[in-house]
């Protein structure tokens, strides 16, 4: 099976294309998350997770799905290791 790492925006959208069963991470900023591809991901039978980063600032009053943030690269690996292995 195919896995995918992937910041929330419009690229996303390319997981209509992907086979049944292909694991999808989705990552957003800490002020900002949305179910849209989530809604996505289950309708084409798709294994969907998220991850909600750090933040780098407090910039989100004026647009919080712009903002930076921090992934953790270890949560990431265990994440990977014990839910897609």
């Amino acid at each position: 099976q195919k896995q995918i790492i992937a910041l929330h925006g419009a690229g996303l959208v390319n997981i209509n294309f992907c086979k049944k069963g292909t694991k999808v991470l989705e990552l957003f900023p800490f002020f900002y998350q949305c179910a849209f591809f989530y809604m996505h991901a289950s309708m084409c039978s798709l294994e969907y997770d998220f991850y909600i980063g750090k933040p780098v600032n407090k910039l989100w009053k004026r647009s919080p799905i712009m903002e930076n943030f921090y992934v953790e690269v270890d949560k990431i690996e265990k994440f990977i290791k014990e839910k897609w292995n």
